[in-house]
């Protein structure tokens, strides 16, 4: 077949085998060529279609290698991070008590705060210190040997950063019991609140505390109720002079990282417990500038710097100043206010409630001050006027009276001790002398002795009070010759300073004179028994032994007397005083004009009266032995111009009332309060016309 040449277009020469339509042939031939090609498949095309599987597959395959490979790593370090963390787990779980308690380094506390006391018997207590513990000795980091391999030495430096990042760990303990050391009684238990405490691996020197971290404890504890071995504890820790404590947990429970820190889910994968700990704490009581050595028996270290009894509209209000030393002076305490009652003592009788109200104790270096505030509790039981008296007598007597002290909160915590009476005792009734005194024979024989009593009664310092003495019961001796009388400067002259509650802080209390009053060797009580009805007929005392030089006679009447009380106030600007006059020895009210009310207060701080009561030939008893002593007074005022002055000495009972301290009830006349054996001395002017 003859082909068209390329160029077949114009007007060339046609052949037989042209074909009369070129275009057709063309056609035809070019159809022929396109189905010949589309037969044959594209060479390019073909060859990325066979190569795009197998790119894959390979693809696929460098993945899940390296996926196995890195899982692999992960699994090795997984593993080998378990059996690392095992193996300080171990240690730690293996560490000794004695390595945990050099461990947990504790310095303090440096306050402690008692927060509020809780009606079921708990105390709350805020205390701060530094805290942290040494991982070195947990984990036995301390063996650094230079002949240890490497891999013992990259698992102590893995361990010690870890810890490093680890940073702290939450402690949960359990129940916390404190026992003195030698003895299986329990002090008291507490419980702590969930706390946190630092970690290091490089605690420096021993003496270099910088690393620990300030730490608030809070702790809820409950005190022993029994009282008895609370006090023992006390006193035998100051006679020691040391706190020696055996502290037990029953268990304890460890959470790395903080409650609420960053990483706190993966720290607290970090645990540790342990159960049935016990630590020993000695901790030795420093010395106190001014005060004695610890071995003073610690009762007397409690003083009653100053107190006021004052009445007010019908009540008795508290006042008082107490103060004993901090033996754990370099701690900052507080506290808030404590509510107290204090019963009276006298068994087999039941305590008898006295006085209530609050303590607030204040920090006044290197004591505590304990600022009192109360009021006096109105009695009105049977028993009442009988344990107050003698209450009052042994006070005044210079006898501690045994009372018991209690806080509501802590119902069952009664502690007993001593109320600290006035040194030296004071000299309630003064100035004693008997006005126009006259003695005369008895009918059936023996002598009597009449006359009118004046004697001024002074309370001690603080007692602002009005007391209305309704009866006395004297037993006195009679002496020829007057007997030295104690200077009023003795019990006048305090230094000025004050009774009432001073404000803080409290300067030094001035030095008292001692008392120049004789000793009276009269051992015995007045028959005056409070709230019983004396009985005329009962045997007076015995008589001192021996008897005293130059007294020959006693006068002891058979019965209370009647007894009035005369206040040095009458009247809004006079106050009155009573003076004795030296001629006559006659009892003088003698008024004295004032620019201010009138105020019933000696000048050694203390309520004054003058109380009076008259005699009626009561019998004057001769004293064995002593005929001549009694017949050479009689001579002497019988040739004496001025008569001849007598010496009394003796003690006498006061029944007295006081207007807010006992009530009678309903019905009843108002109960009285009666002393007994307060001392007394005088002398009186007996003339001719008393014979």
């Amino acid at each position: 077949m003859t082909s068209l040449p390329k160029d077949a277009k114009g007007k060339g020469r046609a052949t037989e085998t042209t074909p009369l339509l070129a275009n057709q042939a063309n056609l035809t031939s070019t159809g022929q060529a396109s189905a010949s090609r589309d037969l044959e498949p594209a060479p390019e095309h073909g060859d990325d279609r066979a190569q795009a599987p197998t790119g894959r597959r390979a693809f696929q395959k460098t993945l899940l290698n390296i996926f196995l490979v890195s899982l692999t790593v992960v699994v090795i370090l997984f593993v080998a991070s378990v059996l690392l963390v095992y193996s300080y787990a171990q240690r730690a779980r293996g560490v000794s008590s004695d390595d945990l308690e050099r461990a947990i380094i504790w310095k303090g506390p440096s306050s402690v705060d008692v927060v509020e006391v809780l009606d079921d018997q708990y105390v709350v207590l805020n205390v701060r210190g530094l805290l942290g513990v040494d991982t070195n000795i947990v984990l036995g980091f301390n063996s650094d040997h230079e002949q240890e391999n490497i891999y013992v030495r990259w698992w102590r430096d893995i361990g010690r950063w870890g810890v490093g990042f680890l940073g702290a760990v939450t402690v949960r303990a359990g129940q916390v019991v404190a026992y003195e050391a030698k003895h299986i009684e329990p002090l008291a238990r507490a419980t702590l609140k969930e706390f946190v405490a630092p970690l290091t691996a490089n605690p420096g020197e021993p003496w270099d505390d910088s690393w620990l971290r300030p730490v608030d404890l809070t702790i809820i504890a409950q005190p022993s109720q029994d009282a008895s071995l609370l006090q023992r504890f006390a006193e035998e820790s100051w006679a020691k002079g040391a706190l020696d404590l055996r502290m037990e947990v029953d268990k304890v429970n460890v959470r790395g990282g903080t409650p609420h820190g960053r990483g706190s889910w993966w720290r607290g994968m970090v645990t540790a417990r342990k159960t049935d700990l016990a630590s020993r704490i000695r901790y030795k009581l420093p010395a106190l500038p001014g005060f004695p050595n610890p071995h003073q028996p610690l009762a007397k270290l409690l003083q009653l710097v100053s107190y006021s009894v004052i009445q007010d509209d019908g009540q008795l209000s508290l006042y008082a100043l107490a103060t004993i030393p901090n033996p754990l002076d370099s701690i900052k305490l507080s506290f808030p206010d404590i509510p107290y009652e204090v019963s009276l003592l006298s068994p087999p009788l039941d305590p008898l409630p006295i006085s209530s109200g609050t303590v607030s104790p204040k920090l006044t270096s290197p004591n505590i001050s304990l600022p009192i505030t109360g009021r006096v509790i109105p009695l009105s039981s049977p028993d009442s006027s009988f344990i107050l008296s003698e209450f009052i007598g042994d006070f005044l007597s210079g006898i501690p009276p045994p009372i018991a002290i209690r806080c509501p909160l802590l119902p069952n915590l009664t502690i007993e001790t001593t109320f600290p009476p006035p040194d030296p005792p004071p000299r309630v009734l003064r100035d004693v002398t008997i006005k126009q005194m006259s003695v005369s024979v008895a009918p059936g024989g023996g002598m009597l002795a009449s006359g009118t009593i004046w004697a001024k009664m002074v309370l001690p310092p603080g007692f602002h009070l009005t007391i209305n003495v309704t009866h006395v019961w004297p037993d006195v001796l009679v002496f020829d010759g007057p007997i030295e009388l104690p200077p009023e400067d003795d019990d006048e002259d305090h230094g000025g300073f004050p009774v009432h509650l001073p404000h803080l802080p409290l300067p030094d209390l001035p030095t008292l004179p001692t008392p120049k009053v004789p000793e009276l060797p009269w051992h015995h009580r007045l028959p005056t028994f409070p709230g019983h009805p004396s009985n005329p007929k009962d045997d007076p005392p015995p008589l001192p032994t021996p008897l005293p030089a130059r007294a020959f006679a006693r006068i002891r009447p058979t019965d209370w007397i009647t007894a009035t009380t005369l206040e040095p106030c009458e009247g809004d600007l006079t106050a009155r005083s009573l003076e004795v006059d030296n001629e006559e020895w006659i009892a003088v009210e003698r008024p004295t004009p004032t620019l201010k009310e009138c105020d019933p207060v000696d000048e050694s701080g203390g309520w004054t009266a003058t109380v009076t009561a008259t005699v009626e030939k009561v019998p004057l008893q001769v004293l064995p032995g002593r005929d001549k002593e009694f017949r050479s007074f009689i001579n002497k005022v019988l040739w004496s111009r001025d008569g001849a002055v007598a010496g009394l000495r003796g003690v006498s009972g006061v029944r007295s009332k006081v207007a807010g301290l006992l009530n009678g009830r309903q019905g009843e006349e108002e109960p009285t309060l009666e002393l007994n054996n307060l001392p007394f001395e005088g002398n009186v002017l007996v003339g001719k016309r008393g014979l």
